[in-house]
């Protein structure tokens, strides 16, 4: 039998299933475009009762991998296409005072505290800790360099910016209210409003994250919850029953006489009993983002302390789809390019392969390919997966670049993005060599580490898409013109 798929403006019309070819993506025409997003908790930014002091030390090695990011795919696209979601200037600003003390900036009168609690006993430690915020800072502006220099000392959202929102409303292109404004341009130091993904004329948009991922059960009210011997217990969410669903990750029903999450060591894992999210160090003031979230029992006040955890700093896999399921509506045939790099990212994921999705919203037929660098409860190994796809991403460009001026006989086909992924994995695996072991020896999915997955739309041919169609986006040099007279040779005999 044959049947058709329609021309839906996500690929080309497919008249027969009897056909070899696969279905040809027929992208925008339009520039290609990237976001780079570093997260971060609330107690980094913040003070917290333990720790009456902030510590952005983690946000040093996350802002050194966005600065090599964007310096890789600034040899690929515009760089006035990149757009930087970050708190560059505010960790400088930290850094450079902890340069000066030798230790996070802290109250005076905790001075003694903070020194113990770096272990900071001798004048010699002192100057060992301040040459490592040294070289951090130091790291932090090599890397950031281009960015810092385009963009007046910051990026393009800095400080209180950094929030699932402005997330969102980049990807959709919609400037966040008030990152215009002369006093917010003034504070972070930028010349110019923010950019954002145009809402036409873009054919791809590459997003990458580094932050730190999570997931909670999916929330059904309130509960009391107290240890042992106390009178009045803390109110904490009540998470829903699994029943005798199946977990995705162990195949198996998590019934309570089993004691699966001790044995096992993870939580009942699908759609309909979790949600997954990745951090963000602050909280959005726009609560209807999270109507479609179960967040009963969480804090939902903006105005909570800020160093309790909060939905409202979490961008969910909820928020992604709606980017995407708008991003296809404003321009059906954008590919989207994501790449999380942060732990438990494989949960982000599992939407894409949900059968009411494909049904209600035809996923299968976007054409998205999303990369996480670890399964949906697993710790993910850093950035060494990022670094590998995109020095790939960059030689295999320039190989077709060369390819270009060959013969046409002897023109190597352009590198697709699933070719471009195949390989990126198994150097990656090559690279970590003992993990690999231990995965293979580990007894359950959950004990093991930095599993590389991807999910696409099946039937949208994105797999088949050459990198440099997604990709590249600067304009090649016109080629040189011979001189119309002809060159004067002088007769020699």
């Amino acid at each position: 039998t044959t049947s058709s798929i329609k021309n839906t403006g996500y690929f080309m019309q497919k008249e027969s299933s009897d056909r070899k070819e696969k279905p040809k993506i027929a992208l925008p025409s339009g520039d290609a475009y990237a976001v780079l997003v570093v997260g971060g908790t609330s107690s980094e930014v913040f003070p917290t009762p333990k720790r009456p002091w902030r510590d952005l030390g983690q946000q040093a090695s996350f802002l050194v991998n966005m600065g090599r990011v964007y310096q890789a795919l600034a040899k690929c696209m515009s760089e006035d296409h990149i757009i930087c979601i970050a708190l560059l200037q505010e960790t400088l600003s930290w850094l450079e005072e902890c340069v000066k003390v030798g230790h996070p900036p802290c109250p005076e009168d905790k001075t003694e505290e903070c020194r113990k609690y770096y272990r900071i006993g001798t004048k010699e430690r002192l100057e060992w800790k301040r040459q490592q915020y040294k070289d951090m800072l130091s790291n932090v502006k090599e890397a950031c360099k281009p960015i810092l220099e385009r963009n007046g000392g910051c990026a393009h959202y800095d400080g209180k910016q950094v929030t699932p929102e402005t997330i969102i409303n980049v990807m959709t292109g919609v400037a966040p209210e008030g990152a215009s404004s002369p006093t917010t341009l003034e504070e972070s130091g930028s010349k110019q409003a923010p950019p954002v993904v145009p809402q036409k004329g873009v054919k791809s948009v590459f997003l990458w994250t580094n932050t730190h991922g999570g997931h909670h059960a999916v929330s059904v009210g309130v509960e009391e919850r107290k240890k042992e011997g106390e009178g009045q217990g803390e109110m904490k969410p009540k998470a829903i029953d699994p029943g005798e669903l199946i977990c995705d990750v162990c195949g198996k029903a998590h019934l309570p006489d089993t004691q699966l999450k001790r044995e096992m060591s993870h939580d009942h894992s699908s759609l309909k009993t979790r949600e997954w999210f990745m951090l963000m160090p602050y909280r959005t003031p726009n609560t209807a983002l999270y109507d479609c979230i179960s967040t009963a029992g969480h804090v939902m006040d903006y105005k909570a302390p800020n160093h309790l955890s909060s939905p409202l700093q979490r961008f969910y896999w909820q928020h992604i789809f709606s980017v995407m399921h708008k991003s296809q509506k404003m321009e059906p045939g954008r590919a989207i390019i994501c790449l999380y790099q942060f732990c438990t990212a494989g949960g982000h994921l599992k939407w894409m392969e949900n059968s009411a999705m494909e049904t209600f919203h035809r996923t299968q037929c976007w054409p998205v390919f999303m990369m996480a660098t670890a399964r949906e409860q697993q710790y993910s190994l850093g950035f060494s997966f990022t670094n590998i796809f995109l020095d790939r991403l960059v030689n295999e460009l320039k190989e077709d670049d060369n390819n270009d001026s060959s013969s046409s006989s002897s023109r190597k086909t352009s590198t697709t993005l699933k070719q471009l992924y195949t390989m990126s994995v198994e150097k990656y695996w090559k690279t970590h060599k003992v993990e690999a072991t231990h995965n293979k020896r580990a007894a359950s999915p959950s004990f093991k580490y930095g599993e590389i997955e991807f999910v696409c739309g099946k039937e949208s041919g994105v797999l088949d898409i050459s990198v440099e169609r997604l990709f590249l986006n600067k304009k090649k040099p016109p080629p040189q013109q011979e001189d119309s007279e002809p060159k004067k040779t002088t007769a020699t005999t």
